[in-house]
């Protein structure tokens, strides 16, 4: 973060001509605009907390903490975005688990991988 800031206050001294300023008239500059730049990365963590999917995680059985956050991470990495997944039973999966975010869907049920191998064979 202060590698972007300093970057950015680097080229603000320099738009604004820092060298025909005073130290004082810089200090107040320099102030202000770092009042502006912590308040541009305190919307952009808010608005990336508004941007949170938030779903569900429906398995066969209740999930722990470590098989949670690897599917919570898989899915932020599928949809891009980051996850908050909660955990549903639905025992009519068989086996495996189904996220679903909204209107995506990521389905590694056994009951899905059954109904698509049915599929493939009625279409034959």
């Amino acid at each position: 973060m202060s590698t972007t800031k300093d970057t950015l206050t680097d080229a603000f001294l320099k738009t604004i001509g820092a060298e025909d300023k005073t130290s004082s008239e810089l200090d107040g500059l320099l102030d202000a605009f770092n009042i502006i730049v912590d308040s541009l990365q305190k919307a952009k963590a808010a608005n990336d907390e508004k941007e949170l999917a938030k779903g569900t995680i429906y398995s066969t059985r209740f999930l722990d903490d470590v098989e949670i956050s690897q599917i919570t991470t898989f899915a932020t990495n599928k949809l891009g975005r980051k996850c908050k997944l909660d955990n549903e039973i639905d025992k009519s999966l068989i086996s495996g688990f189904r996220v679903v975010i909204g209107d995506k869907v990521i389905d590694g049920s056994l009951k899905n991988e059954l109904a698509k191998m049915k599929n493939s064979l009625l279409n034959q």
